[in-house]
């Protein structure tokens, strides 16, 4: 996971996607007044970037491998469809423990004595209980928090999808003592599926965050400008042409940084 947040935050343009952090859904999940929210966007609308930004923006807040009593960690997985052990739910979340670990030495503790065998937690129903239910949900004196981010949730194995948005259930039951932040990013049919496994009704809607261009228009004007400073050519035109350039792309983006990278 953090090859793929290093890669995405380097080749960000610096302030892109700063727009979530004004969102009322992401303040409210910030000051854990909702436990679980879904950042909704169609394919090549920038959503991987827009989850370091969101990363980038949790670490600030909370540097993590400080050893801060206050145990506020931080932890993220990429999910890629190109590879089976980025494709898995179990996989994330054991890395997810492992990334923990590294940040709050009483929760390192906890598996130390916990986890004893590969085979205590070898299913993804085991994993969850024993690595985040039983310590984060469940504990008691546990003043340990983590921010969790899931991106490309919709790229992860059908089966695995399916049976962890059902045990999300667990931090809509716990209401105000969960101590599990979670936010997924996908495409919006996933909407439905999730919202489903919660079991919620048609009184109460999942905090969506919808990515489209209302939003991201900016975004995709800064990165546009940032492409051609960087082009060898480009940068040789008549300021004319590259405002042109610009606005033409802008115009025909649809929200969408694949239409301006092809």
């Amino acid at each position: 996971p953090r090859d793929w947040y290093d890669k995405i935050n380097k080749s960000r343009v610096p302030g892109t996607g700063d727009w979530i952090r004004g969102e009322d859904i992401f303040q409210s999940w910030i000051e854990k007044d909702v436990p679980v929210i879904f950042v909704s966007g169609n394919p090549g609308a920038g959503k991987s970037f827009l989850s370091s930004n969101i990363i980038a923006f949790l670490r600030e807040q909370h540097p993590q491998g400080v050893q801060h009593p206050s145990h506020v960690s931080v932890g993220y997985f990429f999910f890629k469809d190109d590879n089976a052990s980025t494709r898995s739910f179990h996989q994330a979340l054991r890395d997810l423990a492992y990334q923990i670990s590294q940040n709050d030495s009483v929760y390192q503790k906890y598996l130390s004595s916990t986890v004893e065998d590969y085979e205590s937690i070898s299913t993804l129903e085991s994993a969850w209980r024993t690595l985040f239910v039983d310590y984060f949900l469940t504990g008691k004196d546990v003043d340990s928090s983590v921010y969790v981010l899931f991106d490309g949730v919709d790229e992860a194995f059908d089966t695995e999808r399916q049976i962890f948005f059902s045990l999300v259930k667990d931090l809509y039951d716990a209401g105000q003592r969960t101590r599990i932040q979670l936010a997924m990013v996908g495409r919006p049919q996933l909407s439905d599926q999730i919202v489903e496994a919660l079991g919620l009704g048609s009184e109460k809607e999942m905090p969506t965050i919808h990515v489209n261009s209302l939003k991201n228009s900016c975004d995709i004007e800064q990165y546009i400008k940032s492409s051609i400073q960087k082009s060898v050519i480009l940068k040789r035109v008549s300021s004319k042409l590259r405002e042109e350039i610009v606005e033409k792309l802008s115009s025909g983006a649809q929200g969408m940084f694949i239409w301006v990278d092809l």
